[in-house]
């Protein structure tokens, strides 16, 4: 046996504990994503089964990948389904907002009153309806009254009168707009002045409801989740 290389030996009382040091506590990142979840205009119907595959999310990071995502949520939205997810960068937020209003004041522009109202100015800070006994306006929310039989016509000073025109000429005018409920929908959805021409009050509101789809991180992403014990993935929050 060779002694040029003796074993190493330890000496006595040496310690035999060979555990790794533990590794040094780390803070978990503060990073936050900065999409935006691209959320729903109407409760999706479809009921999507667990076992059905789930299509891949869209992601628009550059106005080239936006036109992609708005057929995707077009699709979505005809399907009444909540997949895929959809996400968008923050800088895309306005142009998004410009490419989804366009089609929608198209849709508009076909009503049969449009070119006669759009323009003109309306002040939606009056009350709705106007009857005989009120005519200057009914001051009790609409539906407190029955409006087949109690309030005849729409309140002729939501209408900025033009010369000469009578108020019965106003209330026949916005009685057009009855085939959409646009009246009522203006009235309780849109936010901020409520006078000017009828046609940016509508390109206003449907701008507020573009926004409100846009969901940041910080405000918590509007997402369905599936319900663990049902066959099909019901929508729930």
């Amino acid at each position: 046996m060779s002694t040029a290389n003796p074993p190493t030996i330890a000496p006595p009382g040496a310690p035999t504990e060979v555990t790794p040091p533990p590794e040094a506590q780390v803070t978990p990142r503060q990073d936050r994503p900065d999409l935006l979840f691209v959320g729903y205009r109407d409760w999706p119907q479809y009921k999507w089964y667990k076992d059905q595959p789930v299509p891949p999310s869209s992601v628009a990071t550059t106005t080239a990948e936006l036109p992609g995502l708005l057929a995707a949520l077009a699709k979505r939205d005809a399907d009444s389904t909540r997949y895929p997810y959809l996400w968008l960068a923050p800088e895309l937020a306005q142009e998004f907002e410009d490419r989804m209003v366009g089609p929608i004041m198209a849709d508009w522009a076909m009503c049969s009153w449009w070119a006669t109202l759009a323009p003109r100015a309306v002040d939606l800070s009056h009350p709705l309806w106007a009857c005989k006994v009120h005519p200057a306006g009914c001051g009790l929310h609409d539906e407190d009254y029955d409006s087949e039989s109690y309030h005849e016509r729409y309140n002729p000073a939501l209408l900025v009168p033009l010369p000469n025109e009578s108020p019965e000429d106003r209330a026949r005018l916005l009685k057009a707009t009855d085939e959409n409920d646009l009246l009522f929908d203006l009235r309780d959805q849109l936010r901020g002045p409520k006078r000017g021409s009828l046609g940016e009050l509508i390109e206003r509101w449907q701008r507020d409801r573009i926004k409100h789809l846009l969901h940041t991180a910080e405000d918590g992403w509007l997402i369905l989740l599936a319900v663990p014990d049902k066959r099909y993935a019901t929508p729930s929050y």
